[in-house]
């Protein structure tokens, strides 16, 4: 996991990589924020169980809470608009690189590769990582700083429970260990159906008026839709069921 995290920080330029960096600051305040919930449940629980529930207790309890609640809104404010900034930067800055570098390729390189492989990574794969990646990384990153803060409150709470929480994210990691590991194996067949699914519609919108004339459209219609549904398998076995 922190190898992947690593290579996705490495893919970004270092004005996308800081704005990152500041996001993950403001998880660590969220997160702190969050953890200030404890507290709060500690002292209306001591309450209840001692059966001494005063006004004081109350605004203790609603002050910790409204604090929480409040500061999480503006910085989860702050930060999401600084992940889909940079996310968004990121993947239109790589495409115009690689429209940049098409124009100096000989035009034997495009005999040997498809316009839909081209296609399919500047549309499907730099889309995915700008919306789907960027947040899985950012929610992955946030959530572990989180775990380790709330981790520590409940060490300094009751050493027992934080021993569970301390086993419970031991689990989690390990889990997204094996997630991680299954969805690799199915990676490069997910790519591939892409890069098939997308050369296969394009050629057959391009080439449709010749279909038409040469009544091939049985033909056609069959690797179009082999292709559809390819793709259709490949990502339902990765989402939920990868070998």
């Amino acid at each position: 996991m922190l190898k992947i995290i690593k290579e996705f920080f490495d893919f970004c330029n270092e004005k996308n990589r800081r704005k990152f960096h500041v996001s993950i600051v403001l998880g660590i305040l969220d997160a702190l924020l969050g953890a200030m919930r404890i507290p709060a449940a500690y002292f209306a629980m001591e309450a209840a169980i001692t059966k001494h529930v005063t006004a004081n207790t109350f605004y203790i309890v609603m002050g910790l809470m409204l604090i929480s609640t409040l500061g999480k809104m503006v910085i989860n404010r702050f930060s999401n608009m600084l992940q889909t900034e940079a996310g968004y930067d990121t993947c239109a800055g790589k495409r115009i690189e690689i429209g940049e570098h098409l124009r100096y390729l000989p035009m034997g390189y495009f005999n040997d590769t498809s316009l839909g492989h081209i296609t399919s990574v500047t549309t499907n794969m730099l889309e995915q990582t700008g919306d789907v990646a960027t947040r899985a990384i950012m929610i992955v990153t946030k959530g572990v700083i989180a775990t380790l803060v709330i981790g520590i409150a409940l060490f300094a709470f009751d050493v027992r429970i934080g021993l569970i929480a301390l086993g419970g994210a031991f689990l989690f990691f390990l889990c997204n260990l094996w997630t991680n590991r299954s969805v690799v194996k199915i990676s490069d067949e997910k790519l591939a159906s892409d890069k098939d699914m997308v050369g296969v519609i394009l050629e057959f919108i391009q080439g449709i008026a010749e279909i038409r004339n040469y009544n091939i459209i049985a033909q056609n219609n069959t690797r179009l839709s082999n292709a559809i549904e390819r793709k259709t398998k490949v990502d339902i076995q990765a989402e939920v069921r990868p070998h």
